[in-house]
């Protein structure tokens, strides 16, 4: 009953993946230079009506995702359950103790 469920699931998370980059795919292909350049001077004239704190305020938070985007765990695998996860979660939960592990 339950791995009906999880895989039931699995399958609508990678539809929804497909479908999303699809989607964005198609729409990137269909932006013409002139709205891309509309959109960048749109962009451009509401930052000139923001505050010298609001801009620094901006500023800060873009280098702090900036930071942690490189940030992405190493995903390992299990050698007993075969499971890929990041590295840190993997060590806490699987390796050597593993429920498969056999001993």
């Amino acid at each position: 009953m339950y791995a009906a469920k999880f895989d039931r699931e699995d399958e609508l998370k990678t539809a929804r993946f497909k479908h999303r980059s699809l989607n964005s795919k198609n729409v990137r292909a269909n932006i013409t230079p002139d709205q891309e350049r509309g959109r960048i001077e749109a962009v451009q004239k509401a930052n000139k009506n923001l505050s010298k704190s609001e801009i620094t305020r901006r500023s800060e938070w873009m280098k702090t995702i900036n930071l942690t985007k490189d940030k992405t765990p190493k995903q390992v695998s299990c050698p007993w359950c075969e499971k890929v996860g990041g590295d840190n979660a993997m060590k806490r939960w699987h390796f050597d103790n593993c429920k498969h592990k056999k001993v």
